[in-house]
């Protein structure tokens, strides 16, 4: 019997998403669909570029572990607030991707 499974939501950003790097190393967003705007530390700016639609966000987390050696041990649960933050705000969805295993 095949079995479907959903691995974890894939995030991906919103086209309409205009974003700037900002002096400190951060980035600053805007929604055009909805004119809301966010401002992103050196972490959340690099967490912006990681959201591909390839990488699910225990993917980011560990990348984010990679890019920086102080990295928190709430480094996934910082990942996931802050794609919880941009999913509530329109600036990622989500896509499921589906897939067939066989027992």
């Amino acid at each position: 019997m095949e079995q479907i499974t959903h691995p974890a939501k894939i995030p991906v950003a919103n086209p309409s998403v205009v974003s700037r790097d900002a002096i400190d190393g951060g980035k600053v967003m805007v929604n055009c669909d909805t004119g809301s705007a966010i401002a992103v530390n050196r972490t959340g700016a690099l967490i912006w570029t990681l959201i591909d639609g390839q990488r699910n966000p225990e993917e980011i987390a560990d990348a984010v572990s990679r890019n920086f050696t102080d990295a928190p041990d709430t480094v996934r649960a910082d990942v996931a607030a802050l794609l919880a933050t941009l999913s509530e705000d329109g600036f990622v969805g989500y896509e499921i991707p589906s897939q067939l295993n066989n027992p």
